[in-house]
């Protein structure tokens, strides 16, 4: 190609990049993601409205937020959902009269609509937003409440990303073709100046002519249609092998032995008291049968564990027990490296009509 010609791309990928990224940027300054960002004053069953502008069709969240790590005496005593009991209404504004307006969204006819009251679907416009606060949160005015208007820029961002992405793969186009442009004309510049000859002091007499070959016809058909679904199957293997390669297949979860129905035969403790674990219906925890609290089970476990050389708790739970209590005693009881062997309703029923005298027996349990 010509360095003319490589000169006349490369500027033109310049232009078209800075164009293409401060249209982009402009674009992305110019839309309004949190059109309502204020401080308020909350004050009892009273309406109060603000008019904003939005040229986004998008989800926009309305909530009022406060300062709760603010420690200022009303902990405790104030609504910590603040929002999800206050009324509020969206009216979308449809002249220049402040009446000219028509009810777009409220609270109360997403709650009718079993919904969540914290936003609504906007398109491009003027709106206005009129809420009230239940008289149960105006002692949050000291934790500097703010009302918010505002949607995810997240997906407008990745967009921004790629576009950015784009303008750089088209400056550095255009630098290689002025690069190009650059060698192109040295190298002609060094072959007019300087020739290599063997005998430079012999005139040129004769000459062979140089024939142009016809050009090459254009490519106007697809190429043959093995090889092109050959290299699309090689490249999806390809990226499949690496995604297998890479991804985590390992299990996760509580190991489960099944054994027999009868009891479970375990050895016999040297220790007269048995390392046991019951759990109530009423959510009670109880180690060796004294009561101990959610937080405190792991540290009372391990406290009793180090003074053992076998570690294995026996574990045993109400019918009417919380799965996730069963869950978090085996998995705290298993994070501490000790064998659990649970001891199910139906086996303690069958220990009670065969009356074995097993290490189990021997747990302390709460009845």
């Amino acid at each position: 190609m010509p360095p003319k010609t490589l000169v006349q791309a490369g500027i033109v990928a310049f232009l078209l990049a800075v164009i293409v990224c401060s249209l982009s940027w402009y674009w992305f300054a110019t839309r309004t993601f949190e059109p309502v960002n204020m401080p308020v004053k909350l004050e009892a069953e009273k309406n109060q409205a603000v008019e904003f502008s939005i040229n986004l069709r998008e989800e926009y969240s309305v909530r009022i937020s406060a300062d709760y790590g603010v420690d200022n005496g009303t902990e405790g005593k104030c609504a910590d959902k603040l929002w999800q009991e206050t009324d509020w209404k969206v009216y979308r504004l449809t002249g220049q009269s402040p009446n000219d307006k028509a009810l777009w969204a409220s609270a109360e006819e997403m709650r009718k609509q079993n919904l969540w009251p914290d936003g609504f679907h906007a398109l491009r416009g003027r709106y206005e937003l009129e809420w009230s606060v239940p008289a149960s949160a105006v002692c949050l005015n000291a934790k500097h409440p703010r009302l918010g208007v505002w949607t995810d820029p997240g997906p407008y961002e990745t967009a921004l990303g790629f576009v950015l992405l784009a303008c750089i793969a088209m400056v550095m186009g255009g630098f290689g073709a002025l690069l190009r442009a650059v060698v192109v004309w040295f190298s002609g510049v060094l072959q007019g100046r300087w020739v290599p000859r063997i005998l430079p002091d012999m005139a040129i007499t004769s000459v062979i002519p140089l024939r142009r070959h016809r050009p090459m016809p254009l490519i106007r058909v697809l190429p043959d249609f093995r090889t092109a679904w050959f290299c699309v199957i090689g490249v999806l293997t390809v990226l499949f092998c690496l995604f297998l390669s890479s991804w985590n297949w390992r299990p996760t979860g509580l190991p489960v032995d099944f054994k027999l129905e009868r009891g479970v035969a375990v050895e016999k403790s040297p220790w007269a008291e048995t390392m046991a674990v019951y759990v109530d219906a009423k959510r009670g925890f109880f180690v060796n049968g004294k009561p101990a609290a959610r937080e405190e089970l792991r540290s009372k476990l391990q406290e009793e564990l180090l003074r053992r050389g076998v570690w294995t708790v026996y574990f045993e739970a109400d019918g009417n027990c919380l799965y996730e209590d069963a869950v978090y005693v085996m998995d705290t009881i298993q994070g501490l490296g000790a064998k659990v062997i649970w001891i199910t309703p139906k086996t303690r029923e069958e220990w009670k009509k065969s009356g074995a005298p097993t290490s189990s027996n021997r747990a302390n349990r709460v009845p």
